[in-house]
């Protein structure tokens, strides 16, 4: 089989289809890459950010370590050191208390504040109300 300038085409011949097939390939790896720069370092949405894909603001005082990791800019080893923090010195009042934990900066916080909130406790909230 050949194609309209007598060239062999078809299975064999496919060279040029490698090539065209390469290139959309990169093109979509790049437009990806980019969708994914935009998400995780420009959109801070004010209100109803997405965690995961899902709407939600995490609370600070209930969250594990696997779902901490869920926030941009927080690994294993930070989401441990907030649960152990939180385990020696008890919640946290208000998301910038995040500050005591250390590997946690201003502008981490800054980044990270759509996503939180800091709900008290169950035992906190009845000891208030009595």
């Amino acid at each position: 089989m050949e194609d309209f300038a007598g060239r062999p085409s078809g299975p064999r011949g496919g060279a040029g289809a490698q090539a065209l097939a390469v290139a959309v390939l990169g093109l979509a790896l790049s437009a990806g890459a980019l969708v994914w720069a935009f998400r995780t370092r420009c959109a801070t949405p004010p209100a109803g950010p997405e965690l995961g894909g899902v709407a939600a603001r995490l609370d600070i005082n209930s969250a594990d370590a696997p779902t901490l990791e869920a926030l941009p800019g927080v690994g294993p080893a930070l989401a441990r050191r907030i649960v152990e923090d939180r385990r020696l010195r008890g919640p946290f009042r208000r998301p910038e208390d995040l500050l005591r934990v250390r590997g946690v900066t201003r502008e981490l916080l800054e980044r990270l504040a759509p996503f939180l909130e800091a709900r008290p406790l169950a035992e906190d909230a009845d000891a208030g109300r009595r």
